[in-house]
């Protein structure tokens, strides 16, 4: 999957969007938005996204990423004043409460919501660091382990 950027003229009205399968693109630098695209390829990870009403897929999106967010320390970010914004109205515009649009899509927000941290665990246990400073090593050339802080090839420390 690719991460990218593209102008407000490419989508209009829209602040990120989600290709299932393929890429998450942003139209603008917000944690919210790319916690909310986040947690609908997490709901595609699933086999959610597909399931249900397009206010099903954005309800679990927008309350995931705030919920998200909130796990992660970052309270302001999460925004929950727009988060429940936005899912009153699209609750609205779709003849449903809002509490009970939420409370019935519950289960399956949190679940989307532990894939990504369950995820961001397994990758942080494969991680491999420098022996010399404790940077993180990226591989140079798809191969060679080198740190990014010293720029140096090294052994790896556990």
């Amino acid at each position: 999957m690719t991460v990218g950027t593209y102008g407000n003229a490419d989508r209009v009205g829209a602040a990120g969007y989600y290709q299932p399968g393929r890429s998450i693109a942003l139209g603008v630098e917000n944690l919210a938005t790319w916690a909310h695209e986040l947690v609908h390829a997490a709901d595609d990870r699933r086999g959610e996204l597909q399931n249900g009403a397009k206010i099903d897929r954005e309800i679990v999106a927008e309350l995931g990423g705030a919920v998200l967010l909130r796990c992660l320390g970052h309270q302001h970010d999460a925004d929950l004043g727009g988060c429940w914004q936005y899912v009153e109205r699209h609750a609205k515009a779709n003849n449903r409460s809002a509490l009970t649009v939420c409370e019935a899509l519950l289960r399956r927000t949190c679940e989307a919501v532990a894939v990504i941290l369950d995820t961001a665990d397994e990758l942080e246990a494969q991680r491999q660091y420098c022996d010399k400073c404790g940077a993180p090593l990226a591989l140079v050339d798809g191969c060679v382990p080198t740190c990014t802080r010293c720029e140096t090839e090294t052994g790896i420390a556990a």
